[in-house]
């Protein structure tokens, strides 16, 4: 019986054909042209990412981002809508499009000199999307826009989060974390102290190895979460509950995984536990996927409205006339010019740089009790260095010290890899709490004037004093006042200054030195400039002639 209701089709049927990748769509050029500037500012925008997802093992899965991504708009694009373009708003879909293009150049201007900067690369995100956006909504409207929204923002898990909201997030799940370990191990037999992101057990510390890169599992759980529900079309409320899903398995599983190191090192010691830690991450990584993947398959079976089916092939081709020589051809060559100029303006101010003089560590002229510090080849892997010293030793008024020394060569990872292990994100990580953080001041040691942030931490009962140092290897010759310097504060008008200069690829060394023992921080900052004058040397822009600091 006919009751007139129009056809549907389950979420996952498909057309018969799809215009898309018909011989006629593949040979007409204008098609593929229009789509470029977004294709451009996507593709550049996993470029500058890229480092990002290598050097920082929380953000590894962003090498999955883009083919997911491009599964999502091919399943998108065979089941779209007629297109409905709205002449009214064209003008404004237009200059929206124009506004994002023409923002191409001083991202890419930007971003050379300064390819750490969360906050440009969230930009950046965002005027792909914009861009992308305002493309579909002149094709189809802003049905089109509505229909496309997730697989536009999709790429947004590939973009590290702002530096303060990852800190605040992870160090609070990875806390509570340790704080629920603690309490299982205790119920369990196994005598057990949390101390900050730590646990102190008979036979040693578990969880320090960890203190930087916070929870893995969690990431890929909401990458998880958000394709899966994607990929089996939930509704908006399964969707979300998926996503709480999703962080409470990878919280569970990163207890279980803690927990397995914990009991492993008090039955066998914490070398057992070393060797089994990869192992067991993987193992609690996937029973989180495979239970994430379970409840999207549950969810989708649940009863859901059924979809309408989608209009024929016909009725879903946009008509050739929007599709101008003019209107495809304009940005395509605005996209090359500014790669053009960006490139020159870079390769000609790196002719006027100049070779600053590097730093180290001479360890024959600290106190005789100095011993090195084993750097776990884990963290070895993770921070890629060149060249590294780290000591401890203590001073016989009763001050203790430590002291890393980490050298990145010139290269385009080195900025992220020398940014991305600061105190606020280690020394937190460890179980310490910042007191308080000072103004950046200049210290001299060697002839040179070196930068450092200081902190004050509190570990328990004792109080820590850090310093921390970032020295680059290149400045500029001449500029605006406050340009010429291979150290930066970070700031956003420091990073406009890097890139007015020129800088990029620079080599980095960092210096970062706590002291025990200082009533206060004045007395913190004077033990510096003392140790300082004695064990800092410097060296030529060549790096081939050392010369001692003066005692």
């Amino acid at each position: 019986m006919n009751t007139g209701a129009p056809p549907v089709l389950a979420n996952d049927a498909r057309p018969a054909s799809d215009p898309l990748f018909s011989a006629a769509a593949v040979l007409d050029w204008k098609r593929w042209a229009y789509w470029l500037p977004s294709l451009w500012l996507w593709i550049t925008l996993f470029v500058e990412l890229a480092p990002e997802w290598s050097t920082n093992a929380q953000y590894s899965h962003g090498w999955l981002v883009p083919a997911l991504g491009a599964a999502l708009l091919r399943q998108r694009w065979r089941s779209r809508p007629p297109p409905a373009p709205e002449a009214q708003w064209r003008p404004a879909w237009n200059a929206l499009m124009i506004l994002g293009i023409l923002a191409y150049l001083p991202l890419r201007w930007l971003e050379q000199g300064n390819p750490e900067w969360r906050l440009l690369l969230w930009v950046h995100a965002g005027v792909a999307a914009l861009v992308t956006g305002a493309q579909l909504a002149i094709l189809g409207g802003r049905r089109w826009v509505s229909f496309f929204a997730f697989t536009i923002l999709w790429p947004w898990i590939a973009v590290p989060w702002p530096t303060g909201l990852e800190n605040a997030v992870v160090q609070q799940l990875t806390r509570a974390a340790a704080s629920l370990t603690t309490e299982l191990a205790n119920l369990t037999g196994i005598p057990a102290f949390q101390q900050g992101n730590v646990i102190e057990i008979r036979t040693g510390v578990v969880g320090i190895e960890e203190a930087c890169s916070g929870i893995r599992s969690l990431q890929a759980a909401l990458l998880g979460s958000l394709f899966l529900g994607a990929l089996f079309s939930l509704s908006t409320p399964r969707r979300w509950a998926l996503l709480s899903l999703s962080v409470a398995l990878a919280f569970a599983a990163n207890v279980a995984r803690t927990y397995t190191l914990v009991f492993v090192a008090h039955q066998h010691g914490l070398k057992e536990a070393e060797r089994v830690h990869d192992g067991a991450a993987l193992v609690a990584m996937g029973a989180g996927l495979g239970g994430l993947f379970l409840a999207a398959k549950w969810l989708e079976r649940s009863p859901r409205l059924p979809a309408v089916a989608p209009a024929p092939d016909s009725d879903r081709r946009v008509p050739g006339a929007l599709f101008s020589p003019a209107l495809v051809l304009w940005p395509a060559a605005w996209m090359i010019l500014a790669t053009v100029a960006v490139e020159g303006w870079y390769r000609s101010a790196e002719r006027s740089l100049l070779a600053h003089a590097r730093f180290w560590v001479d360890e024959s002229a600290i106190e005789r009790s100095a011993a090195p510090i084993a750097i776990p080849e884990r963290t070895r892997a993770m921070l890629r260095y060149g060249d590294a010293k780290a000591l401890a030793w203590k001073e016989a008024n009763g001050d203790v010290w430590r002291l890393y020394w980490l050298r990145w060569d010139p290269g385009r990872n080195s900025a992220q890899l020398a940014r991305a292990h600061t105190p606020e994100i280690c020394l937190t990580g460890a179980g310490g709490q910042i007191v308080h953080r000072w103004p950046r001041q200049n210290f001299s040691a060697a002839g040179l004037d070196l930068a450092f942030d200081q902190y004050e931490f509190r570990f328990g009962q004792r109080e820590m004093h850090v310093f921390y140092c970032l020295w680059q290897d290149r400045e500029a010759a001449v500029g605006p006042a406050g340009l010429a310097t291979a150290s930066d504060d970070g700031s956003a008008m420091s990073r406009v200054r890097a890139a007015w200069a020129g800088r990029r690829n620079l080599g980095q060394t960092v210096l970062e030195v706590a002291v025990v023992g200082p009533r206060d921080a004045e007395e913190a900052r004077s033990a510096l400039k003392q140790q300082l004058s004695k064990w800092v040397s410097k060296s030529s822009a060549a790096g081939a002639v050392f010369e001692k600091s003066p005692e």
